[in-house]
């Protein structure tokens, strides 16, 4: 799915996928986190799922 979107916007975004399930899931933060929110869980979502994790842009602290 990175590769998909392009390289200079998934490393803006600090894009990362973790696992490979045939289903992705998408977890995006809310304003002034970042990705570290959904590391105690995407351990687990990973044995089943891809997912997709990212940093919005204008949210990183």
């Amino acid at each position: 799915m990175v590769g998909m979107i392009g390289k200079s916007l998934s490393s803006a975004m600090n894009a990362r996928t973790v696992g490979s399930g045939d289903q992705t899931l998408v977890l995006g933060h809310g304003y002034g986190g970042d990705q570290c929110m959904w590391d105690k869980i995407v351990p687990f979502l990973s044995l089943r799922y891809r997912v997709l994790v990212f940093d919005w842009s204008f949210s990183v602290p």
